[in-house]
């Protein structure tokens, strides 16, 4: 497995790691489905370090950071996983990786945003380090009300 910076021609692969509206939702509240390569280049436009996994030279995983604002904090976002590829710990690598970004390039404090019904992705985060610090009313893609939960890690001490 490599973790290494998207590429344009990543993004066919990446729209197609997302495949019911829900899942989409659960990664990005503001996308339509089907996830497509004009939104993907929409995502690179107003986020940074839109991230890979490949495994077997094939893309497996996605993450990037928004609200980056070095020596605070950093979000990421976008973090999804091949639904074939999930409980083998791809994601955790994945996470692990941008944890290290945030901390290392940012010196910042990793924060992350999960909706309440995402019990498999609270429960890593949570193994990760990651404790809510925030909840918030909100509605899903079909107007029912769900919350979404804001999670950080506690800042290494440099």
């Amino acid at each position: 497995m490599k973790i290494r910076p998207a590429e344009v021609s990543d993004y066919v692969e990446v729209a197609q790691l997302v495949n019911t509206p829900e899942a989409l939702f659960q990664i990005s509240r503001s996308a339509t489905f089907p996830w497509s390569v004009a939104q993907l280049e929409d995502v690179a436009r107003q986020r940074e370090a839109l991230t890979v996994c490949v495994h077997e030279g094939k893309v497996i995983g996605f993450a990037n950071l928004y609200q980056v604002q070095a020596g605070q904090s950093a979000f990421i976002g976008n973090v999804v996983v091949s639904e074939s590829y999930r409980g083998h710990g791809f994601g955790k690598r994945l996470l692990n990786y941008m944890i290290a970004l945030i901390e290392n390039e940012y010196r910042a404090e990793a924060h992350l945003s999960v909706f309440g019904f995402n019990t498999a992705a609270t429960m890593l985060y949570k193994s990760l380090g990651f404790l809510p610090y925030d909840v918030e009313a909100t509605e899903d893609y079909t107007g029912k009300k769900v919350t979404l939960i804001h999670m950080k890690k506690a800042v290494p001490c440099w």
